[in-house]
């Protein structure tokens, strides 16, 4: 499982860079905060996790459709405005 979502997560680095976010900068500095935004995304599901399940005594599956949507949403704006940020559009706007 763990080779598998890192092979995911690499695929997932690479598609988002290039295809849906188009994005020119830098990959070392957008890498990581890749790699952050996906370990604050693994802290989000796992306190939802934690309140659900342990806290409110739901099924683990519903926890996991709870997490499913609040993390891929709170991804999608992490690597909209901090990982694939255009650095070129908001320099410009500046002038």
């Amino acid at each position: 499982m763990t080779v598998l979502y890192g092979v995911g997560a690499f695929g997932g680095f690479w598609g988002n860079k290039r295809l849906t976010f188009r994005h020119e900068g830098g990959v070392l500095r957008t890498a990581t905060r890749y790699v952050l935004a996906h370990c604050l995304g693994y802290l989000i599901n796992l306190a939802i996790f934690a309140v659900v399940i342990d806290k409110l005594g739901y099924p683990h599956q519903w926890a996991q459709a709870i997490g499913v949507f609040v993390v891929a949403g709170y991804l999608f704006l992490a690597f909209k405005f901090f990982v694939f940020r255009d650095l070129t559009s908001s320099q410009g706007a500046e002038r």
